[in-house]
């Protein structure tokens, strides 16, 4: 029985140690408030030799320093080429951000959401530095961003061969791609 146990134990250790060591996190923008309509840029750097089974965007959404927006405005996170191409990687509706902010029904001044998308077919824009782009739609207060990377080393589950614009919205600054 002992014996079980302690190779269970190693289990789940070798297991625990491999996952960690097998990706890499990067992070671009960091605790960001967006307070006024436009883009917030940030040049990232992304590994540029390494092949990944998947890459996952976390995008943590809260209050920003200044307070919540009372409405629910669009924020959209866009990468940028080196040819100035936009590619959407992910779109949210923020809350309405003063009514999570009144402390009522669960909700209080530290409310956080977590969005992860799959961006694995992206996986051959997201090398060398890229500038990494935040939308965010409102006027005054709103919120506050942090976007980070999770590139999980391995091989990747099918080849891209190429990213086409499928859809574009002209009110709108970032064009919605599909890969």
């Amino acid at each position: 029985m002992q014996k079980k146990i302690i190779f269970l134990a190693a289990l789940v250790l070798s297991t625990f140690l491999y996952s960690q060591e097998d990706t890499t996190f990067i992070q671009a923008h960091n605790n960001v408030d967006m307070d006024t309509y436009g883009n917030y840029d940030h040049l990232t750097y992304f590994p540029n030799s390494e092949s990944y089974r998947k890459i996952l965007m976390h995008f943590d959404m809260r209050c920003s320093s200044s307070g919540c927006s009372d409405w629910n405005y669009k924020t959209s996170i866009s990468l940028v080429d080196s040819l100035n191409n936009n590619y959407n990687l992910a779109t949210v509706f923020a809350p309405y951000g003063a009514y999570m902010n009144q402390q009522t029904e669960g909700f209080s001044n530290d409310w956080v959401q977590r969005y992860t998308f799959d961006v694995t077919d992206f996986a051959p824009l997201l090398k060398d530095s890229v500038l990494i782009s935040a939308f965010y739609e409102g006027w005054m207060a709103g919120f506050n961003i942090t976007l980070s990377f999770e590139m999980i080393h391995g091989i990747p589950p099918r080849n891209v061969l190429d990213i086409q614009t499928l859809w574009s919205d002209e009110l709108f600054t970032s064009p919605n791609t599909i890969a």
